[in-house]
């Protein structure tokens, strides 16, 4: 077991390390009703069809954002995209490991739906666990994530643990009123936060926390009741409370946290947000509430860990690993009022390059080092796959696994994966106005 175990944060615009506390043996849970579906069915239209303004609020079918998909893992769905959004559009399968034909890197793989369009496709996720849905973004399109095309999507442990409520916080952004800008507030579920609930004293809770904002990272607070984290990015982790019970929440990041309501009727349990650009005495908005009543359950025996995902290599030999760095640099605005640019690797990547930035044959271990040059935070996501990050002064790896990163200005972070999934894949941001300026790049596996 690693004893020195961190966890990447940005708080006020910065990225530090989050202890872990050492834990008692624990117990853990999860049932959950949404909408269970064997066969998933997007229709992206306008809200209101005789709009056509950039910031037209959008919705697949008649739903808000953050509606609840449930599957169970490795059986075939079936999928229909139809589009009404008036521009092209397509899927953005968040934190799965879907199979290469689903992913779409205009100018290298795939297509995007034209407007007018339909696509069926067929889904199959090897793992469980927390993901979203939502469109890419590509340069030249406008933010459909944020007008509203975004939807959880759970696929279901088998083992799923027991619990009272198992809820999904959806952090999006709220469309602002001048073009694709969103303004400086978010919504929890689609609605003005925060979200409440009641329920009787030591409730079990499992949060599904998704940050579905485009541009905003986020620290959580958790306060009234501990928390424990059980899986991150969609992967089971190893069980553990984070240091001073915070959590970092980057764009598209997703945290599955266990908590066990006070004992007592009349208490709360809140978890509060902050973001980088908050000034220090701005009160922390509150996300979510959770008021206890009625007569206490029974009690339960303590959280644990969920069943590590066998899908994943227990082990990455990184004697055998090729060895890639990308470094992220920000440059001027390419025009007067718009978006800086970046490139990786001093090429941006507005338009997709002819040549992937590296080739690796399958079951490949890749060791990636990610460099922030620019003067912002930025983060790395990688498709496809998920990674661990590595010790800065060892071999060792974090108990858990990732499929973005942020780092911090003049920082480097290391992390690695096994390219085990065929075909070519993005390494980009999920702050879409950095990919927007170039933030991205693609990957082949053969």
């Amino acid at each position: 077991m690693i004893e020195r175990r961190r966890f990447l944060i940005s708080a006020a615009g910065a990225a530090a390390s989050l202890g872990f506390r050492d834990l008692p043996e624990v117990a853990d849970a999860a049932p959950a009703s949404q909408l269970a579906l064997g066969a998933l069915a997007f229709a992206a239209h306008r809200l209101d069809p005789a709009a056509r303004g950039a910031d037209t609020p959008l919705a697949y079918g008649s739903a808000a954002p953050g509606q609840v998909l449930r599957i169970k893992p490795g059986t075939d769905v079936p999928v229909t995209l139809k589009n009404a959004v008036g521009e092209a559009t397509d899927l953005d399968w968040h934190g799965m490991r879907v199979a290469a034909a689903l992913e779409i890197i205009p100018g290298v793989s795939g297509a995007p739906v034209p407007p007018g369009g339909e696509v069926k496709l067929m889904l199959r996720s090897p793992d469980s666990g927390t993901c979203w849905v939502h469109p890419s973004y590509v340069p030249g399109w406008s933010n459909q994530t944020t007008r509203g095309l975004a939807a959880v999507l759970v696929v279901e442990e088998p083992d799923a643990p027991s619990v009272d409520a198992d809820l999904v916080l959806f952090l999006g952004d709220r469309l602002g009123s001048s073009g694709t800008t969103p303004a400086d507030t978010l919504q929890v579920n689609a609605k003005a936060w925060p979200q409440t609930t009641t329920a009787r004293p030591g409730s079990r809770l499992r949060l599904r926390i998704v940050n579905g904002s485009t541009r905003q990272a986020l620290s959580a607070a958790f306060v009234g009741a501990e928390p424990f984290v059980v899986a991150i990015d969609g992967q089971p982790s190893d069980l553990f409370r984070p240091l001073n019970d915070m959590l970092p929440l980057g764009p598209g990041t997703r945290f599955d946290v266990m908590v066990d309501l006070p004992g007592k009727a009349g208490e709360t349990f809140s978890v509060l947000l902050r973001g980088p650009e908050m000034a220090p005495s701005t009160p922390s908005p509150t996300a979510f509430i959770a008021r206890t009543d009625g007569t206490p359950v029974s009690e339960r025996p303590p959280i644990h860990s969920l069943t590590p995902n066998p899908a994943l290599p227990p082990i990455i030999h990184l004697e055998h690993a090729t060895r890639i760095d990308i470094a992220a640099a920000m440059g001027p605005a390419d025009t007067p009022g718009h978006l800086p640019t970046w490139t990786l690797n001093g090429a941006s990547g507005i338009k997709p390059a002819a040549k992937p930035l590296f080739a690796v044959k399958r079951n490949t271990p890749v060791t990636l080092g990610f460099t922030n040059k620019g003067p912002h935070l930025a983060a790395f996501r990688l498709h496809g796959h998920v990674m661990r990050l590595l010790h800065s002064k060892d071999d060792g790896w974090e108990p858990y696994w990732r499929d973005s990163i942020l780092v911090a200005p003049g920082v480097t972070f290391h992390a690695a994966f096994l390219a085990d999934n065929p075909g070519r894949w993005l390494i980009d941001s999920p702050f879409f106005d950095q990919a927007a300026g170039g933030f991205r790049t693609w990957f082949e596996v053969t």
